[in-house]
């Protein structure tokens, strides 16, 4: 007796699973701290960013993203509840591990901001220049680190905040903020380095952790980008499953526990 055919619901449930295994292996990230280490850095420069509390995501610097580790974690993700589903139990990165992975504030003022209403006027208010041609909504990050990688040997106050304000943009949108882009940011995040003394003032860390619970839910709903910092949730990851990380290195207290782990590559694992 031959056995039965599978029902069309069965094979339809079996597709669908296929799909969703399909894409969460073909996930992106899109995360790129590469050439954070080339972008060279004036004393004065470094002092700006220290003052507003940005300066430990340059420190971490280029991070090695285990791919295979996070695909197997961003699979037990749930959108409902903003927690992974271990055979431990439910769990989630929190406040309190972004300020100890990253050290970037977690309370302070809310990021927010209004969208500009003339981009070549807004640009150039913050950065004195802007790039002829492009879609302004957005800026590419070769412009950036084109136009104000080098800074002048002699800058003016304007000219060292202009070049510091191009860094910062080129920072967040790279690490916490990075999106589906990958080559660009958003402009109107300039606004938020207008004033640097306020800038130190906001709640970079909740905003980070709110765009990296929207990045896996949006991933959960089938989106193959992942946004957003990879280096906060992969050393979470590594916090509390220690046996999947590579050996970590001594750091100081004050230091970010990102930096704790070296740039080495890992095979496949599930969790």
């Amino acid at each position: 007796m031959q056995d039965p055919e599978p029902s069309s619901r069965t094979r339809s449930a079996s597709t669908s699973s296929d799909q969703r295994e399909n894409k969460k292996n073909n996930i992106r990230i899109n995360e790129s701290t590469k050439t954070l280490g080339k972008w060279e850095l004036d004393p004065r420069q470094v002092a700006l960013i220290e003052k507003s509390n940005l300066i430990s995501l340059k420190d971490i610097g280029v991070t090695h993203i285990d791919c295979s580790l996070l695909r197997a974690f961003i699979g037990k993700w749930c959108k409902v509840t903003n927690t992974s589903w271990l055979t431990v139990g439910e769990m989630t990165p929190t406040l309190y591990d972004v300020w100890h992975i990253l050290r970037i504030l977690v309370i302070g003022k809310p990021v927010t901001g209004i969208r500009p209403k003339d981009y070549k006027a807004f640009i150039i208010e913050f950065l004195g220049n802007y790039h002829i041609g492009d879609k302004l909504n957005r800026l590419k990050h070769t412009w950036l680190r084109a136009k104000f990688e080098q800074l002048p040997k002699k800058p003016t106050k304007i000219k060292l905040l202009q070049h510091t304000r191009a860094y910062l943009l080129y920072l967040v949108g790279t690490t916490i903020f990075a999106d589906t882009s990958q080559d660009s940011t958003l402009t109107s995040y300039l606004q938020l380095f207008g004033d640097l003394d306020e800038a130190e003032k906001y709640a970079w860390g909740a905003t980070t952790l709110t765009f990296l619970y929207g990045s896996l839910s949006k991933i959960v709903d089938g989106d193959t980008h992942f946004s957003g910092s990879t280096t906060l949730l992969q050393r979470w990851i590594y916090e509390h499953f220690p046996a999947l990380s590579s050996k970590p290195t001594t750091i100081t207290i004050e230091m970010p526990r990102a930096s704790k782990w070296k740039k080495q590559p890992r095979d496949l694992v599930t969790i």
